[in-house]
């Protein structure tokens, strides 16, 4: 059985990207102090990027949120693989350094892969679903649910199963909502 997860802190990717974030200031640490805000503050932004938003994605309701924060944490990994090729060719790190920093780059980016192909198969409705609140415009609407998933717990209610009524919403351009017969 696998282990239970229960919090971010348990994903092998979090941990993998703590560990490049613990290698990135140990190796900017000896970088010139005039990259002080330059490479070396970069560096640490686009490492501290990636487990952030690998825990950020895992704290949202939703999977497309999810997946969204996995794609900047992987954006943020190829900016610092970028930046790693720029200080290697500066000459700021050792070969050894590179291929340790490269190393782990390459493990995080695979692993971010598998997690957002695997989260994105298990995508059950790519149509979002609506949020019915009780703002005066939704009153001219009446919501039909569409289709539920099996197993799902939520209805989801669709766009196309939204009927305008004829009723007037004061304040409300209805020409801008169409009329009746539109929906």
């Amino acid at each position: 059985m696998p282990p239970v997860l229960r919090s971010y802190r348990d994903l092998k990717v979090w941990q993998a990207g703590m560990r490049l974030v613990v290698l990135t200031y140990r190796t900017t640490r000896q970088f010139p102090k005039c990259e002080l805000y330059g490479l070396t503050s970069q560096m640490r932004r686009s490492a501290v990027s990636i487990p952030a938003n690998v825990a950020e994605g895992y704290g949202r309701s939703h999977r497309g949120d999810y997946l969204r924060y996995l794609s900047v944490a992987n954006g943020s990994l190829k900016e610092l693989e970028t930046e790693l090729l720029i200080a290697a060719r500066l000459g700021f790190v050792t070969r050894a350094q590179s291929r340790e920093l490269s190393e782990i780059a390459d493990e995080l980016g695979r692993m971010l892969g598998s997690l957002t192909r695997s989260l994105s198969d298990r995508r059950l409705h790519p149509t979002p679903i609506l949020y019915v609140t009780s703002c005066p415009i939704f009153s001219s609407f009446s919501f039909t649910p569409s289709v539920t998933s099996p197993g799902a717990s939520l209805t989801a209610i669709r766009p196309s199963s939204i009927r305008h009524s004829t009723r007037s919403v004061p304040g409300v351009n209805q020409r801008a909502l169409g009329s009746a017969s539109d929906g």
